[in-house]
């Protein structure tokens, strides 16, 4: 590319392709060199990467090009997610990537959206020190890993609130009212489920809040509670941007008849002993992977949960139990490191819901 003016500038090794912007917290930032991942020795000339950093004079950051020396400093899932892609659409793929650890979401917009809140004390300063150099950059969408922290720190039940607030603002920063907005659900971590009632708040509740963002549209959610190996820090970040591919290939590039996410609870009703939940985005149809189904629990008016029967029946489960007469509620999925085995036939798996909570419906005041 040049430039003609006084001079003659001539910037060499230009690409036009797809930029997706990449953040979150430490499973975002962490990059293919920390996860020791084999695809950091590999070169990918039409992959290039720009991870920015908070400096005293801006942020800081530039431009490179994905080779043996420089992609293990590549956010590990946005190297994968990248990569994805590349292989579907065969052009050039840019990251913009701008994350930190152990951060709240509070801390990546405007204080200003939620003025009322008190935990917003804190908002903004991940924004502008690592992403607002680069607005108005026209980013293709976004793709989010990040809730761990507020799991941890009591905010699990302003999480959705923020989130929707979150992807709202960064919106109208880009002036992008359908920017696509890709959530990663927190994956599975911890001991192994053992009890019905095991949690009640921290990793569920934020699972949940991801998923009822989706009442935005143009977002999607890569459900990991199979691919998070008990550990905070999954080993293995592959499956978690061919997952966000998925919901990219179809919410941004417009593939038909795509399944690009596991099913989703979308409504239920109750008859007598047995609850009855149906799901969107059932794909192939619904398949209980490796047996029974299991996973599923069952609670009346009073809120004592009991393990549920659950059976598959077309785009439906059914669920009971001798324990509960009168049920008035289901969960699934519902702890750090749950028990689970619902999936679509397309391999992919069912979200962490309860039918006290609504399916994704209509945001109040969108876009």
């Amino acid at each position: 590319m040049t430039v003609q003016g006084a001079t003659l500038l001539t910037i060499a090794d230009v690409l036009v392709g797809e930029v997706w912007l990449a953040s979150g917290q430490s499973n975002m930032a962490r990059t293919l060199g920390d996860e020791g991942d084999a695809a950091r020795t590999t070169e990918h000339p039409t992959l290039r990467f720009l991870t920015t950093h908070p400096g005293k004079g801006g942020t800081t950051g530039e431009w490179k090009s994905f080779t043996p020396t420089d992609g293990p400093a590549m956010s590990a899932v946005a190297f994968h997610f990248a990569h994805e892609l590349q292989e579907k659409l065969r052009v050039p793929v840019g990251m913009v990537i701008g994350a930190q650890g152990s951060v709240f979401i509070q801390r990546w917009f405007d204080p200003q959206v939620e003025p009322a809140d008190p935990g917003m004390k804190r908002g903004g300063d991940l924004f502008q020190g690592y992403l607002a150099a680069v607005v108005p950059y026209a980013v293709r969408g976004a793709i989010w890993y990040q809730g761990e922290a507020d799991a941890r720190a009591g905010y699990d039940r302003v999480y959705q609130q923020r989130l929707i607030a979150l992807v709202r603002y960064w919106r109208r920063t880009w002036q992008r009212p359908q920017l696509p907005f890709l959530i990663v659900q927190l994956p599975n971590t911890g001991p192994l489920q053992s009890d019905v009632d095991q949690e009640t708040a921290g990793w569920p509740l934020v699972r949940n809040a991801q998923r009822l963002a989706l009442a935005l549209p143009g977002t999607a959610l890569a459900v990991g509670i199979d691919i998070g190996d008990g550990k905070v820090h999954p080993s293995h970040k592959q499956p978690f941007g061919y997952r966000l591919s998925l919901a990219a290939r179809a919410l941004a590039y417009g593939e038909k008849g795509l399944v690009y996410a596991g099913p989703l609870y979308a409504s239920s009703i109750v008859a007598g002993r047995t609850v009855r939940v149906r799901f969107t985005q059932v794909g192939g149809g619904l398949v209980a992977k490796g047996g029974a189904l299991t996973g599923f629990a069952i609670a009346g008016a009073d809120g004592h949960w009991a393990w549920g029967e659950a059976t598959i029946a077309g785009d439906t489960v059914t669920v009971t139990s001798p324990a509960v007469a009168a049920p008035t509620q289901v969960r699934y999925a519902w702890a750090a490191n749950p028990l689970f085995n619902l999936f679509n036939a397309e391999g992919l798996p069912a979200s962490p819901f309860q039918t006290s909570e609504p399916a994704p419906g209509p945001a109040e005041g969108i876009p």
